[in-house]
């Protein structure tokens, strides 16, 4: 089991190397030793594979290791092979899409159906180079089309290899009973990703895991029943809250919950 941060939430403290590894050398303080590399703007611009490795070697530095990667869904197709090369020097070997390509987003139903379609070369290909691939929710995979839904068409159209890096947060957001949806997507939540939900006066927020309303007392072991190892912490936005202070809350909450989630 290990609990990991969603580099995401820190995005604007890694726009430069330098700012990477304050930002690593703050997490290892902190107690975390894992990380997902999201909106990581020093790693992203430029040599992808040189910068991987660059990442690796200060990850390295300071015992924290990449347990996965959020990747564009473009770069999947146009380049498997400078992504299959970048998770190797990072030595990682998760991947996720946050968010579909612009163009699936436009086409609605037949958009979810096309990337499904399309998934089976990806996974087959990162597959083959010990890579697992994952869709990331939020919560517009829920809408309906025609009575059709995305998100049952990325669960069921896929491949069964594929995960679904589960956001808990956005898919209660959507409405979704989320116990009924761990337990159908059984045995494909290696990774899930956690935050809470806050009410604040008159206003719906992204939380602290432990500091707003989702019930972790029951999700966790549920999580932990569905085969989830990795638990992702995550906070899109801290309005105004130093973000290291809220993972830290964070880790800390979960770190007297092991026992609900191993």
């Amino acid at each position: 089991m290990t609990i990991s941060a969603q580099l995401y939430t820190l995005r604007d403290y890694c726009k430069t190397f330098e700012d990477f590894e304050t930002t690593l050398q703050k997490l290892k303080n902190i107690g975390y030793k894992a990380v997902q590399l999201s909106a990581v703007a020093c790693v992203d611009q430029g040599d992808l594979v040189e910068n991987g490795k660059r990442a690796k070697d200060l990850l390295d530095k300071y015992g924290i290791v990449a347990n996965a990667t959020h990747r564009p869904w473009e770069s999947f197709i146009s380049d498997i092979d400078r992504e299959i090369a970048y998770h190797q020097a990072l030595d990682c070997t998760y991947t996720a899409i946050a968010v579909p390509s612009h163009e699936h987003r436009q086409m609605g139903l037949a958009g979810y159906k096309a990337l499904a379609s399309e998934s089976f070369a990806v996974v087959d290909a990162l597959s083959a180079a010990g890579i697992r691939f994952a869709y990331h929710n939020h919560a517009f995979e829920w809408q309906k089309h025609d009575g059709e839904r995305g998100i049952d068409v990325l669960i069921d159209e896929t491949p069964k290899a594929m995960q679904i890096e589960l956001d808990t947060y956005w898919a209660i957001h959507a409405g979704a009973q989320i116990l009924p949806l761990i337990d159908r997507l059984k045995g494909r939540l290696d990774m899930v990703h956690l935050k809470d939900k806050e009410s604040i006066n008159w206003e719906v927020r992204f939380g602290a895991v432990g500091e707003g309303n989702i019930d972790w007392e029951t999700i966790l072991p549920a999580l932990r029943d569905a085969g989830t190892t990795d638990f992702i912490v995550e906070q899109d936005d801290t309005f105004g809250r130093d973000p290291f202070e809220a993972l830290e809350s964070s880790l800390r909450y979960l770190e007297a919950r092991t026992h609900l989630m191993r």
